[in-house]
């Protein structure tokens, strides 16, 4: 089976947890380019992902939907991470 790369988003924690996923790649090194381009836009916006208490305005959360579609903020913050994951291009055929 081939591997897939993950990226990934949740906010909330416990029982309002919220996880997405932002977009799937074959090839590790184009996702952590694809991470870091997200990292790097919400850094350029004057936020961190790691922010506890400060969600982003609605004019920033419309700059990250441009790459991110799904995402979503709350008093925990966004958090983003790469998934490994078996792909099964068997059932594709």
């Amino acid at each position: 089976m081939d591997k897939c790369f993950v990226i990934k988003g949740e906010t909330g924690s416990y029982s309002d947890r919220h996880e997405w996923i932002v977009r799937v790649f074959t090839d590790l090194d184009i996702a952590d380019n694809h991470l870091q381009r997200l990292l790097d836009l919400i850094t350029s916006l004057g936020l961190r992902q790691d922010v506890i208490g400060r969600s982003p305005t609605e004019e920033q959360l419309w700059f990250i939907r441009q790459v991110d579609p799904n995402a979503n903020c709350d008093y925990d913050g966004m958090h983003y991470w790469i998934d490994e994951a078996e792909l099964d291009t068997t059932r594709l055929q």
